[in-house]
């Protein structure tokens, strides 16, 4: 249904023969008709909309890593995601991958499912974040389901070259990692936010 206004507008602007009086009484009639019962089917659409919306976000998100998480379990960490996007690139190296962000092409954070170990996986991580000539050691953080989390920030160690948070945790002969670049804010709320995205994500994983 066109917006109220619109198809007089159109009437109004037509070229060609007027249409007769009885004519326009009668298109303005089903408009009053459509615009009287729009509340009514207005609520069942907003209804019908927000079961979708309920439906996909309790909904994985793909194939791959992307159907390790729900919208509604990758918001809950992060708020602005919007949407998963497969990586392939890491593919070509045994590594299912994931980007979690704001649109096509962003990366908030990503989840990755790598035949490795967790200590092979945060070791990768350390060696990639800390100045390799400074002899700094991050420091592992137990969570919940036997994971460990590193949190590195050039804000709290100059010896620190990038920013990255990473948990990781176990399933079989695969470890799920959870990484992001958003190291700001509260320490424990992050370790605890990407704690539950990995030990959710390794419940799903095989």
């Amino acid at each position: 249904m066109p917006r109220n206004g619109t198809l007089l507008e159109a009437m109004m602007t037509r070229t060609g023969p007027f249409p007769h009086p009885r004519t326009i009484f009668v298109m303005c009639l089903g408009l009053i008709t459509a615009c009287g019962s729009g509340n009514e089917s207005g609520a069942g659409n907003a209804s019908a909309t927000a079961a979708a919306k309920s439906e996909a976000a309790d909904a994985t998100s793909g194939e791959g890593a992307c159907a390790l998480l729900t919208m509604a379990e990758a918001k809950a960490a992060f708020p602005d995601v919007t949407a998963a996007t497969q990586e392939e690139s890491l593919a070509k190296q045994g590594i299912r991958a994931c980007d979690w962000g704001d649109g096509p092409g962003g990366r908030t954070f990503q989840v990755r499912i790598s035949e490795s170990t967790v200590d092979d996986e945060l070791g990768t991580f350390e060696a990639g974040v800390v100045d390799p000539f400074k002899q700094t050691k991050l420091t592992r953080e137990p969570f919940d389901a036997g994971g460990q989390v590193i949190i590195a920030s050039r804000a709290e160690s100059p010896n620190v070259v990038q920013d990255v948070a990473v948990a990781a945790v176990q399933k079989g002969a695969n470890t799920v990692v959870v990484v992001t670049s958003r190291v700001g804010g509260d320490r424990d709320a992050l370790k605890a936010r990407l704690g539950t995205l990995a030990t959710t994500a390794a419940s799903r994983a095989s």
